[in-house]
């Protein structure tokens, strides 16, 4: 009984976490365009890396979810249905972030 509850939340955690590819499409065109723009010379660091990794971490969302069921379904732990949240996360850190600079 505990195995079969254990499946049917990590599928509907992941399926929960599926809906943002919903916008993917539209993300990945704006990705493209961000990578195709030029950046100033004198730009810093974080100026650099923190767009970089905003665009990277949006980018392989969908491998996230395809990794996370995955993992999921052949080792049969919970945790692995939380990988797309934690993109999640990062993908709102690394928004925060780029707000602030």
């Amino acid at each position: 009984m505990n195995n079969k509850r254990t499946k049917l939340t990590g599928f509907i955690l992941i399926g929960i976490s599926a809906i943002p590819l919903l916008f993917y499409p539209f993300v990945l065109l704006a990705n493209a365009m961000s990578l195709a723009g030029h950046k100033a010379p004198d730009s810093s660091f974080f100026d650099v890396f923190i767009p970089y990794f905003f665009i990277i971490a949006t980018t392989v969302y969908p491998i996230t979810i395809i990794v996370s069921l995955l993992l999921f379904r052949y080792k049969k732990n919970i945790k692995f249905a939380f990988l797309p949240y934690v993109n999640l996360l990062l993908i709102g850190l690394a928004y925060l972030l780029w707000e602030m600079i």
